[in-house]
């Protein structure tokens, strides 16, 4: 597996992608290539990832970087983790956030990953096999809805 940034030929599966994780979409997958043309196009900094085994697309990994100065670094939060319908139950998940952590480890400014998810049934399992489940609150306040 690897992982290659967003490009704009990726749009259509990342949208049909994010419809597998909502079931549906407040927005078009032009609207979508208008966000990722205007916010996420940008070569190797792209914030979302695309995996991919021998040349297909099976998943979507996006992810936020924050500073944390207290410790001299950054953040990263994965935001988005899904692996394409065909492609499910077969580990992938797994595999495509190792191979980020591994990318991610290279760049000595990062501090620490996290994750968040309210999917215990699934998305839990992974998490928890390769990060440490805290105690931490999230505080959240929706803004500017679509």
């Amino acid at each position: 597996m690897t992982l290659t940034p967003l490009t704009g030929d990726d749009v259509d599966f990342v949208f049909d992608c994010l419809l597998t994780l909502r079931g549906q979409a407040s927005y078009s997958s032009d609207d979508l290539r208008g966000y990722c043309e205007r916010w996420a196009l940008r070569g190797p900094t792209s914030p979302i990832l695309i995996a991919r085994m021998d040349g297909v697309s099976v998943g979507m990994l996006t992810y936020n970087r924050f500073a944390v100065p207290r410790y001299l670094g950054f953040g990263i939060e994965l935001e988005e983790v899904i692996i394409a319908p065909d492609f499910q139950r077969q580990g992938l998940a797994g595999q495509m956030i190792e191979q980020f952590l591994v990318w991610i480890a290279q760049f000595p400014e990062i501090r620490r990953v996290q994750v968040r998810t309210d999917d215990e049934a699934r998305a839990a399992k992974v998490y928890a096999r390769l990060f440490t489940k805290t105690d931490s609150m999230i505080f959240t306040r929706s803004m500017n809805p679509l």
